[in-house]
């Protein structure tokens, strides 16, 4: 890991072609006129960055108390500690309202979460694990797409984010020890997964062996929690340096070993909606469920955004164009005399504070997440630090977000606090056609160029 500030890029030209491992509407046909499952295509650009990083180089911070009001009979108290680097595999980001809004649009999604980035969750296409690694420091790509289109008539208000995750692992210092801690939201070997084995054919299973190791040399079960205390503060732990922490023993116990009858883990995992529904039969893909749980941040002031098709018949902005807003009949005509793409694309609306309303094929968004708190030592105070062994150190430690799954269930998490705050700064542009449409497909039809159109 390093000690830089937490920056990821985010960047993403959202273009989803019809797996065949997935299901739904994904937009409008390459001519417009009719919703179906061929291509529908968005450009979001998404910048996540650690608010107050601490460098290796800095003293750490020091605990400080606080409380988890989550409910009038479920609450804790015990120190915090700020999150000093977070790595997670995320598989997508989500925009959410704690009172969601509805304006008895037809459309069922209108009132529910709004997607930034993702596409799915759990197991996808060739055994591969939905989403991507996200590295502190370095730019990196999440595949998928917004579905912002379900929120043109609702025109919601958002105050929180979701970052959907796989795992997540952080570092944090106690007692003049610099530790990892790794979480992981699936299991590992992945063919030891119910739900593999349930619903999914052989060779499946065996492409997932290879495309859905996420943290390779170890094994593990969802929700085990595994600590690593640093030789060297700057080095960052390999995968065999991690221990689960035995509760019945209160001992480290190696994962080169074989894991204990009791290790510290999140039971709350059991709550998510993870099952087969119906095996692959006769070169059918199954139908299948693998959520992943969501790590949550408060924004510190709300962000009304929406979006729509350019044109064509699915549009509820430009339902009679022909082609999007201002691009001229000459570029588009000569996009279709080329067979280029000429699909509706996303375009999105972002209301300010001042009421006004802008408007761009591009949505650029850049969210500061404060995490300075996350790690929680439950029940422990300032006093009980000096005494205190590692091993009970490990055993109260857990995170805030954490903390909340396991005491009120995923069913009821949007009613306590989230586990991080963060502010979130939106904008949006107007790129070419050549940007909108890298990457895209070429028209499966012959392309039909609308004169007299927008």
């Amino acid at each position: 890991m390093s000690d830089a500030p937490l920056i990821l890029a985010l960047l993403s030209l959202a273009i989803a072609a019809c797996d065949e491992d997935k299901k739904g509407n994904k937009g409008p046909n390459p001519n417009g006129n009719s919703p179906s499952s061929d291509v529908r295509v968005g450009f979001t650009s998404l910048i996540i960055t650690e608010q107050e990083p601490t460098a290796l180089s800095e003293a750490p911070a020091e605990p400080a108390f606080c409380e988890m009001n989550l409910t009038q009979d479920k609450r804790g108290e015990g120190l915090c500690l700020p999150a000093e680097d977070i790595e997670l595999w995320a598989s997508g980001v989500v925009l959410g309202s704690q009172l969601p809004e509805s304006e008895g649009s037809g459309d069922p999604a209108s009132s529910g979460p709004g997607r930034l980035l993702g596409g799915g969750s759990g197991y996808a296409k060739d055994g591969k694990f939905d989403g991507e690694k996200v590295l502190l420091t370095e730019a990196d790509t999440l595949r998928g797409e917004d579905n912002l289109f379900h929120k043109y008539d609702s025109k919601p208000e958002f105050d929180l984010v979701t970052i959907e995750a796989a795992y997540v692992k952080t570092r944090f210092s106690i007692k003049g020890s610099t530790w990892e801690l790794l979480v992981p939201f699936f299991q590992q070997p992945v063919e030891n997964e119910s739900v593999l084995k349930q619903c999914y054919d052989q060779g499946y299973i065996d492409q997932a062996k290879t495309n859905a190791t996420l943290l390779s040399g170890l094994g593990f079960e969802a929700g085990d929690f595994l600590f690593c205390k640093r030789a060297d503060p700057a080095v960052p732990c390999e995968a065999n340096q991690f221990s689960w922490l035995d509760t019945g023993s209160g001992t480290l116990v190696s994962v080169s070993q074989s894991r204990p009858a009791s290790p510290k883990k999140l039971g709350s995992l059991s709550g998510l909606n993870r099952r087969c529904v119906t095996p692959s039969t006769d070169g059918r893909p199954p139908d299948a469920s693998y959520q992943m749980p969501g790590l949550r941040a408060e924004l510190a002031t709300p962000i009304r955004v929406y979006g729509d098709f350019s044109h064509g018949a699915s549009s509820k902005s430009n339902p009679s164009g022909g082609r999007p807003v201002g691009v001229n009949e000459d570029e588009w005509s000569a996009r279709c005399s080329n067979n280029q793409p000429v699909y509706p694309h996303f375009i999105y609306f972002l209301q300010g504070g001042d009421g006004v309303t802008t408007t761009g094929n591009k949505l650029n968004v850049q969210l500061n997440v404060d995490a300075s708190n996350w790690i929680f030592l439950v029940g422990l105070r300032t006093g009980d630090l000096a005494t205190a062994t590692e091993a009970q150190i490990l055993n109260s430690l857990t995170t805030r977000e954490f903390f909340a799954w396991e005491n009120v269930g995923f069913d009821k998490i949007g009613g306590v606090p989230a586990g991080w705050t963060a502010t979130l700064e939106a904008s949006t542009e107007t790129v070419g056609l050549d940007a909108i449409y890298a990457g895209a497909p070429a028209p499966t039809e012959p392309c039909q160029s609308a004169r007299g159109g927008s």
